[in-house]
């Protein structure tokens, strides 16, 4: 009988480390505080593109910042990820001095009303919105071009995607 009772403890013993393992596991997939789980590129759904463009995003390192760049389609919709404001961004550069102003729209800001952060997106577009103009959350402020230049060349990335003074990665889900 003793055999017996080891052998359900052994078992029971096992079954408890699979399960902690199990929620351990699952913890870090999910993104609670506990473990953390490296996903590689997959960064979830970008709230700014459509289904299936908005999972197509990765890492890159862009002007020494660290961005998210896509290989969009021509036509894909740009949506605003929050309430706030929307800015075409006319000079590209400036210093003492050079200025160099864009001749077409590349780049473009949402603005949280009251603070200094902004999510920046260049790449090749046609806007919807009139630049300084309010916009809502999931609104359509613009279009890529059919003809979008390449933005990163090491990614092929024809929109590169930034944040100043605000958490890009809570625009992922």
């Amino acid at each position: 009988m003793d055999i017996l009772r080891d052998k359900k403890l052994i078992i029971g013993s096992m079954l408890s480390i699979a399960i902690l393992f199990a929620v351990f596991l699952t913890t870090g997939y999910l993104g609670l505080p506990f473990y953390k789980v490296d996903r590689g590129d997959n960064l979830g759904c970008f709230i700014m593109l459509p289904v299936p463009e908005c999972y197509s995003g990765r890492k890159i390192t862009y002007l020494g910042k660290d961005t998210v760049g896509f290989n969009l389609e021509e036509e894909t919709e740009v949506y605003a990820p929050f309430n706030g404001a929307f800015f075409e961004d006319e000079i590209l550069y400036e210093d003492e001095e050079t200025t160099i102003i864009a001749d077409r729209f590349v780049r473009a800001r949402f603005g949280i009303p009251d603070t200094s952060s902004f999510v920046v997106f260049t790449g090749d577009h046609s806007p919807n919105v009139r630049s300084g103009g309010s916009v809502t959350a999931g609104e359509t402020v613009a279009i890529t071009n059919p003809a979008g230049d390449i933005i990163h060349e090491t990614s092929g990335s024809n929109l590169v995607i930034y944040a100043e003074d605000y958490d890009l990665a809570s625009l992922f889900r």
